[in-house]
């Protein structure tokens, strides 16, 4: 029997497919890209051989997802997540296309049915990982912005920027009040002026995760009281916030989620409310 190997590359909450040129029943569908165990190699060897013959870059092997699956012609397969390391791909070898898709889309693939197995599984894992983050998921909120990665990540992450519109279209940041220290143990804090409502909404927490370019999560914690603002309490009762990032053909992908427990009522509302933040980002960015 001889052992197929396929990456299922993650960046920024996306995992990027290739679609099949050859042979003809293959023809237009689309699958993770790799190819066969040569003799004397090991998986991780001739995963990483063949995403450079057929993508042009390098990745770094993460997490085998558990199982194997029958193919064709005595094949098994072998799925492993990993990320890239270097390059960006390109689709070189018996591949005329390549998509980066949410889990979510996952359904929305034609992939080949010989991978749909294995496809399930990533997701079965990847829903495990989720619960392992924080569980559960609140809500999240998903978009495509007209502009490089690069804006956007200083726009989440550059003090002046947030305080120009992380906040509802109908409110306002208070000045002086934004704390963005980029580095995993760094200070996050920002006041929304929502005097309109009757208070003012101070959000707190610390980063926990950075990946420049692609994901920024913190903790977040919330008061309507000024002192609590300033004392910024790291054991204070907090959620938690992702903030995922993906490049396609001159646009961002942006989805922030936020995990913590929370009523059905009040997530839908938080959720309208950074719909609202998210129109701010937009209006932002194409000034």
């Amino acid at each position: 029997m001889t052992v197929v190997v396929a990456a299922a590359i993650e960046r920024g909450g996306r995992y990027l497919a290739a679609r099949r040129t050859r042979p003809a029943w293959a023809a237009g569908r689309w699958e993770f890209p790799g190819g066969k165990v040569d003799a004397g190699e090991t998986d991780d060897e001739a995963l990483a051989r063949e995403i450079r013959e057929e993508l042009g870059v390098d990745i770094e092997m993460l997490d085998r997802v558990p199982g194997e699956w029958a193919l064709h012609d005595d094949l098994v397969l072998h799925l492993y997540v990993a990320r890239l390391a270097g390059g960006e791909p390109q689709p070189l070898d018996h591949h005329d296309a390549l998509r980066w898709v949410t889990p979510g889309e996952f359904g929305e693939i034609d992939w080949l049915e010989s991978d749909r197995d294995a496809v399930a599984a990533l997701l079965a894992l990847l829903a495990m990982d989720d619960d392992a983050v924080a569980a559960p998921l609140a809500y999240s909120v998903e978009r495509d912005f007209a502009t490089p990665v690069d804006r956007m990540w200083h726009a989440w992450t550059d003090p002046a920027a947030l305080e120009e519109w992380y906040h509802p279209m109908d409110l306002s940041v208070v000045p002086g009040s934004v704390v963005s220290e980029p580095a995993v143990g760094g200070r996050w804090a920002v006041a929304v002026d929502a005097s309109a409502y009757g208070h003012i909404a101070y959000f707190w927490g610390r980063v926990t995760e950075v990946d420049e370019g692609h994901r920024l999560a913190h903790t977040l914690s919330y008061s309507q009281d000024e002192s609590d603002f300033i004392a910024r309490d790291d054991d204070a009762e907090h959620h938690l916030i992702v903030i995922d990032l993906a490049e396609g053909d001159g646009s961002t992908w942006v989805r922030f989620a936020q995990y913590g427990e929370m009523p059905a009522d009040q997530a839908a509302m938080a959720q309208q409310g950074i719909e609202s933040y998210f129109d701010s980002l937009g209006a932002y960015l194409d000034r």
